[in-house]
């Protein structure tokens, strides 16, 4: 879904992380888009939004 990658597509990505989560009975759903406008929808049960924007720079270890 991302091919080249640069630290400000990362922080993009992060920030539409955060923007997204959205509470849903008991889990959270979070929406992903690359700039081909291609998405993906993640649900976490068990998370809620909070959750998922609190702790993001543990959650999503980024490696070249």
């Amino acid at each position: 879904m991302f091919g080249d990658i640069t630290d400000d597509d990362v922080s993009t990505i992060l920030s539409s992380i955060e923007q997204s989560a959205k509470d849903t009975d008991g889990s959270v759903t979070i929406e992903v888009q690359n700039n081909a406008n291609e998405h993906v929808t993640i649900e976490l049960e068990g998370l809620s939004a909070a959750d998922i924007t609190n702790n993001l720079d543990s959650m999503f270890i980024i490696k070249d």
